[in-house]
């Protein structure tokens, strides 16, 4: 009977998950018919599935994140798995994170261009989601703080 409820779980979660996992389906057809895909394996206690494409984000969608090759660090894929949690969480409405993410990196070119890396990164994982991300995968970063002078031109 066990068997039978996580089965029954996985199912649903299936249905939760099905927009992310529709996009990254199709998002996996095109890199593999670009021949952009250099690796596939699993990482976390819930086995997603991680992408490493010569493609430059990193990204997580349903039961599948997306890394470049040169974002291929642990570090940077138990972030991605953070957000794959949320996915889980979720359901449809991550998508709302997802382009929350979106609009965030369009923002930092036009508003943050002038900051130091540094302080456009730690800006950065210091959103709400972001940090929620990071809180879901156990995963700690040091120096989180930002001070206000940092955004006077």
């Amino acid at each position: 009977m066990k068997e039978f409820w996580e089965d029954f779980c996985k199912g649903i979660l299936c249905l939760w998950q099905f927009p992310q996992t529709f996009v990254a389906c199709f998002l996996l057809i095109y890199l593999h018919d670009h021949d952009d895909i250099i690796r596939v394996y699993s990482f976390g206690k819930r086995n997603k599935k991680v992408i490493v494409s010569r493609r430059n984000y990193c990204f997580s969608l349903g039961e599948f994140i997306f890394v470049s090759e040169k974002w291929n660090i642990t570090k940077v894929i138990t972030h991605e798995y953070g957000h794959s949690l949320q996915s889980e969480i979720l359901g449809i409405f991550y998508f709302i994170i997802f382009l929350l993410s979106v609009s965030y990196y369009k923002f930092d070119k036009i508003f943050l261009s002038h900051l130091r890396q540094v302080y456009r990164t730690r800006f950065y994982y210091n959103l709400p989601w972001e940090k929620w991300a990071d809180y879901l995968a156990g995963l700690k970063r040091k120096n989180r703080k930002i001070s206000p002078a940092v955004f006077i031109m």
